[in-house]
Formats: C-alpha cells, sequence, structure tokens
C-alpha cells in the first residue's frame, strides 16, 4: 500500500497514516507486516458453520478478488458470496455510500440462514 501510494495517492482509498495508526504501527512497512496476521488462508478450509461474505464491486480498499477467494476457500457448506453494486445501492467499501444496503442485507441472511437454527 505505502508504495503504490507514494506512486499515486488517488489509488488508496485511505491514508497511509490512518492505515499506521489502526495497525498500531509508526510505519507502513511495519503495519502491512501486522495486517498479514489478519489472514484466513490457513484456516478457511477448517471453517464449517454458515458464512456470508459481502464486498463491493468498487471497493479500492480491498479488491473484490480478495472476496472471491475467502469464498471459494470456506470448508462451510452453507456459504454465500455477495457482491454490492452501483445498480444494487452501494458500491463502495463496508457500504459506505448506502449503509442501509448493506444492513439489510446482512440481517435478512442471518434471519434466513439461522433464524430457526439460534
Amino acid at each position: 500500500m505505502q508504495r503504490r501510494h507514494a506512486r499515486d495517492p488517488r489509488t488508496t482509498a485511505q491514508s497511509t497514516f490512518r492505515f499506521r495508526w489502526v495497525m498500531g504501527c509508526s510505519d507502513a512497512d511495519a503495519a502491512i507486516d501486522k495486517a498479514r496476521q489478519f489472514s484466513l488462508a490457513d484456516v478457511a478450509g477448517r471453517i464449517t458453520c454458515p458464512f456470508l461474505v459481502v464486498h463491493a464491486e468498487d471497493d479500492r480498499v480491498v479488491p473484490v478478488e480478495s472476496a472471491r477467494r475467502l469464498y471459494e476457500a470456506l470448508g462451510s457448506s452453507r456459504k454465500r458470496l455477495h457482491i454490492f453494486t452501483a445498480a444494487g445501492g452501494s458500491s463502495y467499501h463496508a457500504q459506505a455510500d448506502n449503509r442501509q444496503v448493506g444492513i439489510d442485507y446482512i440481517a435478512d441472511w442471518i434471519e434466513q440462514t439461522l433464524g430457526s437454527d439460534y
């Protein structure tokens, strides 16, 4: 992220300062190294509970392909991938352009998927 941000700040959705602060690191390289610890890569195949992966087509923080890779790697037989789009009412990271669309979708999934189980 630091190198990409240095080349063209418009390609990253957040400042390197904010990312460093969130990760509790003084420099961007240390923050990126720490962020690598927040990965499901080694355990996704062992996840068997119902799992919802939501993402947004215009997310500049995390590439859409990351959501697709996570979905494919999940061991759950009850999994769903939903990519929010502008046509559907929201297309930015964490549904920042229309939070209610994300809230409603996730709440409906919980009710449909887990409602009678819990």
